[in-house]
């Protein structure tokens, strides 16, 4: 199940960390619906949201 999640974040969700921070550039293929996934990034937990139309991020504060 942790290889599905990683395809997921890493793949679709365009998951990027670098020294200075992260990126994400998500994509949802023509035949989902959409999907969306939640990580721990630092001190803030961000969302991710796709569908094929539109893509959206937000982030709030983490767990201390």
């Amino acid at each position: 199940m942790a290889g599905s999640w990683l395809a997921l974040v890493w793949g679709l969700g365009g998951f990027r960390p670098s020294g200075a921070g992260l990126s994400l550039a998500p994509r949802c293929p023509a035949a989902w619906s959409g999907f969306r996934f939640r990580l721990q990034w630092r001190a803030s937990l961000i969302e991710v949201e796709a569908t094929p139309q539109r893509a959206a991020t937000a982030s709030s504060p983490g767990l201390p």
